[in-house]
């Protein structure tokens, strides 16, 4: 019978041979590669204590800390690697995946290009390097590098999936074709089989074509919830229980924080707005950003750990506020290198945050929260047309997606009615229609003056990492405003359910 998971074979050499070092550096190669941390982490510190080290080992320590979203210590460890390579260091692909996954895109892009030039014929360097430019905003060269690759292997699926975020699609100048004959030629992967059904959903809704994107999007949605393993009851007893423990009393038993960093933390549900919101102000002289990290969470549960809790859910929500309030914001403030910007408030815009806005508030009482709302219907129907990666599961059936969205919404009302004047709430209609007033505002509630340049946030350079990368360097447009509508039949089952919990479809 073959072995349950890819890392038995190696864990057992590894266990025969505790003090043959190849076989650990192989275990951490090949635990980076599945995504497991645990056993990295593991293999890491054997290594560590073999004392074996060399600045490829270094730089692998910080491919793992990056994973970890462990930002500042990522970063510090890539110096220490390339302070012990000097002039042999050659793995810059390594490294531009580094700075990616620390939210560096502009240290990631001369990296890949750096790798691309020493191995050019690589189909994954040209994709990477693709990936960065659209963070970036250098679309157009971001389209040529697909179109290299693609002349070389049609087939590449992850390219043209990205060619098609890359631009607006238009009658003359489009992929629909491709994209079909791919999906109808081939034996592909359900991962290739779903990339393809999103971006060819995404280039008919350019074209114009609702009901046939709608297809496509049911079709992506209905595969990727196929081979996902998720219980939407798991995520809304979760969500009950911390509007039923993080409530003002149990708040009130967490001591408050002494630090006084004030982070931004921008929350609400994907797609509804928190990119466009933090590409705004991040034009503010004195505002910067850490994009989407998971830092907060990653920490909340390695406190946790270092309690001995175990990290159940339920457990975790539970005893969190018997945590120190220091020891949790001190951590968090490393993790994310607040101290690499000085002078500037630094947004976290993970939107899962939203989770932990009572242990945030308490941790870090100088801390500004603002939650980005948008009219209940389009959010449903952004989430559901969208392909996240490895996040939002709840967010390809939509009767999962609605109750979803119900539980959340409670949990969002006992925000507001929890923390007051804490909380922030923008609604992403009102920033389109009303930019400079909701600007003001916003920025008054981070106690700070007034800026002109917020408006002109298309011209901000800063990267952005989310599936929002191109649409927010756009001018405000109302165009998303109301699309469910013209799905309003093939959205009825969410469409019942939050009439039924009594949550209107759109603002009044």
């Amino acid at each position: 019978m073959a072995p349950s998971d890819p890392l038995d074979p190696i864990v057992a050499r590894c266990r025969a041979a505790p003090d043959a070092p190849h076989l650990w550096v192989q275990l951490l190669d090949v635990a980076l590669s599945v995504g497991n941390l645990r056993v990295a982490c593991a293999a890491s510190d054997h290594l560590r204590d073999l004392a074996v080290s060399d600045w490829r080992i270094e730089l692998k320590r910080a491919m793992l800390l990056a994973l970890m979203g462990q930002r500042r210590p990522a970063l510090d460890q890539v110096a220490h690697a390339l302070d012990l390579a000097q002039s042999s260091f050659d793995d810059h692909a390594t490294l531009g995946l580094i700075y990616s996954y620390c939210n560096e895109a502009a240290l990631a892009e001369p990296a890949f290009r750096q790798a691309l030039t020493e191995n050019p014929a690589s189909p994954t360097l040209c994709y990477n390097l693709a990936v960065t430019l659209r963070m970036t905003g250098k679309f157009p060269e971001a389209l040529a590098l697909c179109a290299t690759l693609l002349r070389a292997r049609p087939d590449h699926v992850d390219a043209l999936s990205l060619q098609s975020e890359l631009r607006r699609q238009t009658e003359d100048d489009n992929h629909v074709a491709t994209l079909q004959a791919q999906l109808d030629g081939g034996d592909l992967s359900h991962r290739d089989q779903i990339r393809l059904r999103f971006a060819l959903a995404k280039e008919l809704e350019d074209l114009k074509q609702a009901d046939a994107a709608l297809e496509q999007v049911n079709l992506g949605c209905e595969l990727q919830r196929r081979v996902i393993a998720y219980t939407v009851e798991d995520d809304l007893e979760t969500l009950d229980l911390i509007r039923r423990s993080h409530d003002a009393r149990g708040l009130a038993s967490m001591a408050n924080g002494r630090t006084t960093a004030a982070p931004i933390f921008l929350v609400g549900l994907p797609r509804t707005g928190t990119t466009l919101l933090e590409r705004m102000l991040t034009m503010h002289s004195s505002i910067g950003t850490v994009g989407e990290t998971n830092a907060f969470a990653l920490e909340l549960m390695a406190e946790a750990g270092r309690k001995g809790r175990r990290l159940d859910k339920k457990t975790l929500v539970e005893e969190s506020l018997t945590l120190s309030p220091d020891s949790l914001a001190d951590a968090y403030q490393h993790a994310v290198g607040a101290d690499l910007h000085p002078g500037l408030r630094l947004i976290d815009k993970m939107p899962l945050n939203y989770l932990y806005l009572g242990l945030i508030a308490r941790a870090m009482p100088q801390a500004t929260l603002v939650f980005m709302d948008r009219s209940p219907m389009d959010s449903i129907y952004a989430m559901y047309k969208s392909l996240f990666a490895n996040a939002y599961p709840f967010s390809y059936q939509l009767e999962e997606l609605a109750r979803y969205y119900v539980h959340w919404r409670a949990l969002m009302t006992h925000w507001r009615d929890t923390l007051g004047d804490r909380l922030l709430i923008v609604r992403y209609e009102d920033l389109i229609s009303r930019p400079e007033p909701v600007l003001r505002k916003a920025l008054a509630h981070c106690r700070l003056a007034f800026d002109e340049r917020c408006l002109n946030f298309t011209r901000n350079p800063i990267a952005s990492q989310t599936l929002s990368a191109v649409q927010v360097r756009q001018p405000l447009h109302r165009e998303s405003i109301g699309r469910w509508r013209q799905h309003a039949v093939h959205l009825q089952p969410a469409v019942a359910i939050l009439t039924e919990a009594g949550i209107p479809l759109e603002w009044g």
